[in-house]
């Protein structure tokens, strides 16, 4: 089956980057490219009920849909309460799960329909305000806490009793065993077990979607480990429940076939594997095989390409009596697409921001059969009045102790600056630190290995998940710029894979993100250790009176003279009249 998306990145035009004649061949002309159709709005909080994201997407081209909500927020937690808002204006109870661990929250999906409560995410150390401030807003009485102490601290006990909230904490010694817990609430709940969909217990890939297909019916999720052995807890949860069915999701990789004959020793209900190529082909089985439990005219979609808003959108989905569906901005759309089609929803909600799913890529999964009119190439970043100069201070490779010495000048300076980051998890803290001191994080690569990122366009967008996958675990944001190693015409990326940066320009625009080059590069990473006068001059000589400079730097680890010369770089740059601002701002 030809691909839709595939199609798209082939098919789509745009412009190349004029190089620039320096010192370096990897210099070329800042570009700015972006492909979202709509602006998301998203505020600096939404700890306000009145504060939500009225984001709707433009699906006129697609006849039977009403409204197409994007519920995307700063990061995570603000996605789950926007989640919330969208399905509950009242509840008598709420779910707490950790952000950071799909486990718990998942089987939490099936508890959220018995009590009809949203899941609220929250990071493990105690009840953030805006989350507090949800549960007020609900009139919420009774929590629900996912999860030991490892996950979700005492502080949440206190909190809850400090606040009068009646609450319970399901948890065992392992993710099986606080699987287990929450089954046995949902089965207390609503008098039966019907099903058990057992899913891995060390990858989120495959069950996603299961927790709305548990939920909408009357199924509980259990954890099965990759060679297919269970938990005591779970074996005798499955002994005991008498359920008339139970299905293991994912393929052999996800829980090993072994695990089949384990099962019938236990248990005479009807055994069965839903899996599929992939998570979203498998996500895609389920929802065929439970659309009857679905009857509504909605549809909720997350990316497949991370947990936290499939979480959410399972809870969200349940309430409304839909579907959740899980697409990519780097995947084939058009078996998910024939779905939707088939089902003609009313009304679509998008979980996230356009970073994991685009504008488009969101109307490309609506449309069925419907020829979609492509984004229009993007402009170029709006040219700076006349006599007006710009310097527009970038760093790659970082962060490393050479960051904080560089935050320190920028501070003192008074000056915002953009860092695109590579993986330094012994960093974490000067990730945190430029967000909180409000620069502009972008995204570079996990690895930085040229051999392995231009291997294949596969591999490019594989390494880009996963360094967007760690900062979000990190920091909260959710980059949606980022910095191709080598810039965006790299001739070791080229020479590697004949054609391959074209389709990656191409491609990263398709699925929402805004690429950087530069036009100024003082050479500090053409050596070892570049000395401090020599990177001061070389960008003395490239300046030419350009009205948008974009600077190029690195504060990766062995860039001490970067640092050191960041100083008179600066005096250097206001010397001949410019100000300052981020890579993604406007002065």
């Amino acid at each position: 089956m030809f691909k839709r998306l595939a199609s798209l990145i082939l098919a789509m035009t745009m412009f190349a980057a004029t190089a620039f004649s320096t010192v370096s061949s990897h210099l070329s002309q800042p570009q700015v490219e972006t492909v979202r159709i709509m602006e998301t709005k998203a505020p600096n909080t939404v700890s306000s009920a009145d504060n939500h994201i009225d984001n709707y997407i433009d699906t006129s081209e697609v006849p039977w849909i009403v409204s197409c909500e994007r519920l995307g927020g700063t990061d995570r937690l603000h996605t789950a309460l926007l989640a919330a808002r969208a399905g509950w204006e009242q509840a008598d109870s709420v779910i707490l799960a950790c952000s950071e661990s799909y486990a718990d929250a998942l089987a939490g999906v099936p508890l959220s329909k018995a009590l009809d409560a949203p899941i609220l995410l929250t990071r493990g150390t105690g009840i953030e305000p805006e989350v507090m401030e949800e549960i007020e807003r609900l009139g919420a009485n009774e929590v629900w806490l996912l999860g030991g102490p490892r996950t979700l601290t005492y502080s949440y006990d206190h909190q809850c009793e400090e606040n009068g909230f009646v609450y319970t904490r399901l948890s065992g010694d392992n993710r099986s065993q606080t699987a287990v817990r929450i089954a046995e609430q949902v089965e207390k709940l609503c008098g039966s077990a019907e099903r058990v969909f057992l899913s891995s217990a060390k990858s989120f890939a495959d069950g996603l979607a299961a927790g709305a297909a548990a939920a909408a019916s009357d199924g509980v999720i259990l954890y099965a480990e990759p060679d297919g052995s269970m938990d005591a807890s779970t074996v005798q949860f499955i002994d005991d429940a008498q359920c008339n069915e139970i299905l293991v999701v994912g393929g052999g990789a996800a829980v090993s076939s072994a695990v089949f004959p384990r099962l019938g020793d236990i248990t005479d209900a009807k055994l069965e594997r839903i899996g599929g190529l992939d998570r979203y082909a498998t996500a895609l089985k389920l929802n065929r095989r439970f659309d009857s439990y679905a009857p509504n005219d909605a549809i909720v979609a997350a990316t497949g390409d991370g947990f936290a808003d499939a979480l959410a959108g399972g809870a969200l989905a349940a309430r409304l009596g839909a579907p959740l569906v899980l697409v990519s901005n780097y995947s084939a759309l058009d078996d998910t697409a024939d779905y939707i089609a088939e089902r003609t929803p009313r009304n679509v909600y998008i979980l996230g921001g356009a970073g994991v799913i685009s504008d488009y890529t969101a109307k490309l999964m609506l449309s069925g059969s419907i020829n979609i009119t492509p984004p229009s190439d993007p402009a170029l970043p709006e040219v700076p009045e006349e006599g007006q100069h710009i310097a527009r201070l970038t760093f790659d490779d970082g962060p490393s102790a050479n960051t904080a010495d560089i935050l320190d000048t920028l501070k003192e300076e008074g000056i915002k600056a953009s860092f695109f980051v590579v993986y330094r998890p012994q960093y974490e803290h000067l990730y945190r630190r430029i967000v909180e001191e409000g620069h502009t994080l972008g995204l570079h690569s996990y690895t930085h290995s040229y051999d392995t990122i231009y291997s294949s366009d596969e591999a490019f967008y594989n390494d880009l998940d996963s360094i967007a996958a760690y900062v979000e675990r990190v920091t909260g944001v959710v980059p949606d710029i980022m910095r191709f190693p080598g810039g965006s015409n790299c001739p070791e990326g080229e020479q590697r894979t004949p054609g391959i940066m074209a389709r990656l320009r191409e491609g990263v625009r398709t699925v929402g993100y805004t690429y950087y080059d530069w036009n100024i590069y003082p050479g500090d990473a053409s050596a070892l250790s570049v000395p401090k006068d020599t990177i001061v001059d070389n960008l003395k000589r490239q300046m030419n009176g350009q009205q948008d400079a974009v600077v190029l730097l690195h504060d990766s680890p062995a860039k001490t003279t970067t640092a050191e010369a960041l100083p008179e770089i600066i005096d250097c740059l206001r010397g001949e009249g410019y100000t300052f601002c981020a890579i993604d701002e406007q002065p």
